[in-house]
Order: structure tokens, then sequence, then C-alpha cells
């Protein structure tokens, strides 16, 4: 993802997983593919639409389940597709959906009954977030985003109706 997004939040769970990404600005994302003289088209100058930048994110995107797969699929002595559909995207345009869609990706493994708290799961970024070691989740973005640490412990003992995707 680096240097075009940063990974807000995270949850990596048996069958599925989830992620929180923040791209950077279209001009911040232009100059670096300007720079690494990065080609979109074939053979044309880089002149960079939004439809060219989005089909070029979204390939990155798949560049990277794609390398997982096969050295999944290496490792584990198997053939064939790892995923069964491709990545959703889903536009996050206020706080308040941030901060419920974080909560809802640190509780799934306990929605899943897969762990009975969320400190017990140890695949997620809430535990990075907690911590003081370093990280490359922007942590004090994220604290800040509920307040403090301490609301953002009590954010999440909180149930959720439900996040609409």
């Amino acid at each position: 993802m680096y240097p075009y997004a940063d990974l807000m939040c995270y949850c990596l769970m048996r069958n599925h997983f989830h992620l929180i990404v923040r791209f950077r600005s279209y001009d911040e994302i232009s100059d670096l593919i300007i720079k690494a003289d990065i080609t979109l088209v074939p053979g044309k100058l880089n002149v960079i639409s939004d439809e060219k930048l989005t089909l070029f994110l979204s390939q990155q995107f798949s560049n990277y389940f794609n390398s997982y797969a096969k050295a999944y699929n290496m490792e584990n002595f198997r053939r064939g597709a790892l995923f069964k559909r491709a990545f959703r995207r889903i536009p996050i345009q206020t706080d308040d959906y941030m901060m419920r869609l974080i909560r809802y990706v640190h509780q799934n493994p306990v929605s899943d009954c897969l762990a009975k708290t969320i400190e017990e799961w140890k695949y997620s970024s809430y535990s990075s977030i907690l911590s003081i070691n370093p990280t490359l989740i922007p942590r004090t973005e994220i604290l800040e985003l509920f307040g403090d640490l301490e609301n953002f412990i009590f954010y999440h003992k909180q149930t959720d109706t439900g996040v609409e995707f």
C-alpha cells in the first residue's frame, strides 16, 4: 500500500479479513506515479485521469492479493484461487462512520465467536493502537478521532446495531 495509502485499521480472521485504508490525495499519488515513471497506458504520456488512477490503485491491491495467494499456495502445497471474490471499496465520508467501521472491524472476531473479547484477538490493529510499540498504523490520528485512548477503549466496548456497507 505504501506509498499510495495508509493502513488505518485491520483484522485478520480465518476465512476473511478487513482493512481500512486511506488513500493519499490525488495530487500526491499522481506525483508519485510521475516520479516513479510508471506508465499507466503504454505508449502514452502520463495524463492521469480519475478513472486511470482508480484502475491503477485497484491493480495495486490486486497485485498484492495475488502475490499473497501465490506465496500461501506455495507454502501450503496447494493450487488455485485463495479468495472467492474481489475486494470491495466503500468510501468513508464522515468521522462518525469511520469510528463505527473501526469498531466493527475490531469487534468482528468477537461477533464471529473466535474470541471472547477484542483484546484477546491478536490479529487486529486494536492491540497495535493500544500499544506503545512502533506501528505503521497512524495511532495518534486514530486516537484523536475517538478523543483519546480512554474514549477509544470505551467506544469499543459499546455494541453497534450494525454497520451498513
